[in-house]
């Protein structure tokens, strides 16, 4: 039983040595023609006082490392403190640590998205940048290159513009008003209450490949007077699938805490708009 337990230890110990070898030893094979550098960042390295599961000293492992070391990155999406866990491997395919959480984030927008970026297909190169001894502790500090792939984000993109043509044309009877705010060259000739009239100059195809583009907003008389930058998903859905809006002034009062609009619409109001189907 002892020697079946042993061999089971073994054989996971070598699945996983071989894995991180893979990851460290073709790093120079990784980097073609498909690759670019995205961003590249230092980081200290988090959890180095540590042992690990199989009992060595992070600290010693440190100290073998030397300034120019590759390391690998291991994702762990189980463990059991951090889904969003990215192990640092020596060259020796021994782990000296994790990379803070500071720089993680599964989702868009947190941090350096390292985690989100593993999981999307990018690809991490690391190094040992500096290593120094300080309070009874060796710390290291790594440089990290982040490379994305040109066929991968052609796919990537690819999808997102599948995804949002599913999204946008799907059938919607709108009902409710939309209530939001408009960037504007003027309020001195506008009226609370005013028809406003919303409309798209750009075509069907590059809504759907850039649903952020603006909505122009003009007068009934034509006059362009401003433009939504961030509205609704719903308007947009609802112009591509056969609707028309009626909009009204609700506020003049000039709003001067938003400031992402354009510098030739310096004023913000708010409108309130109804779709009605138009009649083919």
């Amino acid at each position: 039983m002892t020697i079946f337990i042993l061999m089971v230890i073994a054989i996971g110990a070598f699945v996983f040595f071989y894995s991180i070898r893979e990851r460290t030893d073709s790093v120079a094979d990784f980097k073609n023609d498909d690759l670019f550098l995205d961003k590249s960042l230092r980081t200290i390295i988090a959890g180095t006082a540590f042992r690990n599961e199989d009992g060595t000293e992070r600290q010693k492992i440190i100290n073998a490392c030397k300034v120019g070391d590759k390391v690998a990155f291991l994702r762990e999406p189980k463990n059991k403190y951090d889904k969003d866990a990215v192990a640092v491997i020596s060259k020796n395919r021994q782990q000296i640590g994790y990379l803070p959480s500071a720089i993680l984030g599964s989702e868009p927008g947190s941090g350096y998205n390292i985690t989100h970026r593993l999981d999307s297909g990018q690809i991490l190169f690391g190094k040992v940048y500096k290593i120094w001894d300080y309070d009874s502790l060796v710390w290291i500090e790594i440089e990290i290159e982040i490379y994305k792939s040109k066929s991968n984000e052609l796919r990537l993109e690819n999808a997102r513009i599948d995804e949002a043509r599913k999204t946008l044309l799907k059938p919607l009877r709108p009902s409710n008003y939309y209530y939001m705010n408009v960037a504007v060259k003027y309020i001195d000739n506008l009226e609370l209450n005013q028809k406003l009239l919303l409309q798209f100059s750009d075509s069907k195809e590059e809504y759907l490949e850039n649903p952020e583009r603006p909505l122009k907003v003009t007068l009934e008389s034509g006059e362009l007077i401003g433009q939504i930058q961030n509205y609704a998903l719903g308007i947009l859905r609802a112009h591509l699938t056969g609707y028309a809006f009626d909009a009204y002034i609700t506020d003049l009062t000039p709003n001067i805490t938003i400031t992402d609009h354009p510098s030739e619409f310096p004023f913000i109001i708010s409108i309130k708009a109804k779709a009605r189907k138009i009649r083919r």
